[in-house]
Formats: C-alpha cells, structure tokens, sequence
C-alpha cells in the first residue's frame, strides 16, 4: 500500500449535527442594553487605544504593535471575565496550554515568516510601482481621496487575501488548518491557536495582495495597527450584539457560527476581521431565528502534545488527515454557496 493509499484509508469521521440552543429566559433589559452597547463601545475603544499610543508615545512600528496588542488583550480579558458569552468557556480545558504556546509562538513565528517571504518575493513589485509613481505610492492608487478611505481600502484589500487563504484553508490546505477547528470553547487566548503552517499561509496571502496594492507605507502601518484594534474580536468570549456592524465586521455572533458543528452553517463566514468578501461571494451566514450551539469543534481526531500537533500535518498515515473534513468540499471560485457538511443517518 502506498502512501495515497494509506492517506485514503484514514477514516474521516463525519461530524454530526449539534441541537441548537435558545436562551433559557429571556435577559434583563441592563443585560440587553449593555449587550447591544459593549460590541461598539469596544471597537471606539480599540481605534481609541491606537490613536493615543500613536500620538502621546510615539515609538517604532514594533513597539507600537507591542504596547497596542497588551492594551487591548488586557482589555478584552477583562471583559472576558466580567461579561461572557458563555461562563463554561472561561473554564481552562487540556488544551490550554497548548493555545497559549500556539497563541504566542506559533501564530508570531508562522506569521514572520509568510510576511517576510511575501515582501521578499513581491515586494519588488510595490519598490518598482512606487517609482514609476514618483512617490510613496504606485501611480494608481488613489492619493488624492482622504487618509482614512486609504487605510479602509488597504483594509479591504488585505481581507481580500484573508478570505482567499480561509476558504483554501478548508479545502486542500485542511491539514493545517484542522488544529484550530478543534476548540471546544472561544476565547481570545485561542485566536491563534492552530499550525504554524496556517499562519504562514494566511500572511503570504494577506501580504501578498498588500505587496500588489500600491499603498504607500504609512497606509500600510496604520492598516496593520487598525486590525489590532479588532484582533481578538470575533474569538473573543464577550456576549455583545452587534447589530448593522455584523454587515461589516467578523463579529463574535458571526465567527461562532463558522466554529460550531452545525450542517447549516459550514462553509460560512470566512472573513478574518472584514465580513465583506462572505457578502460578495455569497458565504455570509447570521440566521434571525436561533442562536449556535455552545458545543463547538470537529470531530476528526488530533494528538494532544503540542509537539504531535505540530509534526502531524506532516505524516499522513497519523490520526490527523489531509483532507478536508468535508470530502467533498473544493476551492469555488465562483460565488456559489459551500457544499453542506454530511449530517449522520438517523
């Protein structure tokens, strides 16, 4: 038997259906007030954090994304604690750790890496755009509009590359990304939380499209601080509603969705901090009448040192397997909704 054939072998459970859960009772008014006010509230606060770090302690670009990340994960643990979505989830599980080391090492080292590789292979492209431009920008990027529809725009662009690489993440490059679709609980201690091979991906994809944009630099700088304001966002176990920003942003009410084992919902919501690629191409999901289930992750089977995990996309014959989850799930190009996940025979 060869090693296709050994890979094929490899049994992928199919993941079955999650009842879905509705409240007990209905909230208090100051519950719901505060619900439908913290979700705004925190991301004024995020793009209020950025803005003073850059203006009151002006500093290198490193440190300035240093002192903004431990500002708003100080933040967002706080209100993590005071005001969860779900209080099981703020309960340490065995794999705690495990995030925590793939949070810090392997999301910063995976993401170096893709950045830097990126640049060093496109970043030619932005030098040479940018002097036939003459000046920090290549000669079609729009200069002219205001600084702040610049970094929207940037922003916009990035996502693009975001969702490209997610919706190839759950297709052939599944066994890097499976990791994260493990998490039994949302946090964002968990927010990067998977291979070091996902994140290399995702920032050769997302830096790649920035590489081809044209923007001049300081858009760049503050396209990347502004993310930081909503990093940890749509991980983040906080109970907000975020009404019409759900048609902007990854929100939690939205990426929980992407997480939980619902048939309806998989192949949904693959915007990392943007939603506006899902609206485009026809992957957005946020169902009015019912809410996901608290019972989150895929069933397929994973070791559970952090070094196994980190060996495991690398041997096929392992418990982790290549394919995707979903057989028969492929890149589409073409805005067409994702296949449904296989639900179990009755």
């Amino acid at each position: 038997m060869n090693t296709v054939d050994v890979a094929a072998a490899i049994p992928i459970p199919t993941p079955v259906p999650i009842p879905l859960e509705t409240p007990a009772q209905p909230p208090s008014r100051l519950h719901t007030f505060i619900s439908w006010t913290l979700g705004p509230l925190y991301i004024a606060a995020g793009i209020g954090i950025f803005m003073g770090v850059h203006h009151y302690m002006p500093m290198s670009p490193f440190m300035t994304y240093i002192v903004m990340n431990a500002f708003v994960i100080v933040m967002t643990q706080v209100l993590e604690l005071v005001f969860p979505y779900e209080k099981s989830w703020r309960k340490p599980d065995d794999q705690f750790f495990n995030e925590i080391a793939s949070t810090f090492l392997s999301a910063t080292v995976g993401h170096k890496i893709g950045k830097t590789i990126a640049f060093a292979c496109f970043g030619w492209f932005l030098t040479w755009s940018r002097a036939n431009g003459g000046g920090a920008a290549a000669p079609w990027w729009p200069t002219s509009i205001p600084f702040a529809l610049q970094v929207l725009l940037a922003f916009v662009i990035w996502e693009f590359g975001l969702y490209w690489n997610h919706r190839f993440m759950h297709g052939w490059a599944w066994r890097y990304h499976s990791l994260h679709h493990k998490l039994r609980r949302l946090s964002w201690i968990n927010s990067g939380y998977g291979h070091p091979m996902n994140f290399l991906l995702t920032s050769l994809f997302s830096y790649t499209a920035l590489s081809f944009s044209g923007a001049p630099v300081d858009v760049l700088i503050f396209t990347g601080y502004l993310s930081l304001s909503i990093n940890f966002l749509s991980h983040a176990n906080i109970d907000v509603k975020m009404g019409y920003l759900n048609l902007f942003l990854n929100t939690p009410e939205l990426h929980r969705w992407h997480h939980v084992r619902d048939p309806e919902s998989a192949g949904r919501n693959y915007g990392t901090q943007l939603i506006i690629w899902d609206l485009v191409f026809g992957t957005y999901y946020l169902p009015k009448d019912r809410l996901p289930s608290r019972d989150l992750g895929d069933d397929t089977p994973a070791p559970s040192s952090y070094l196994a995990q980190l060996l495991a996309p690398f041997r096929w014959v392992q418990s982790m397997s290549w394919k995707p989850v979903i057989p028969d799930q492929r890149m589409a190009f073409l805005p067409a909704r994702a296949p449904e996940r296989r639900a179990s025979p009755e």
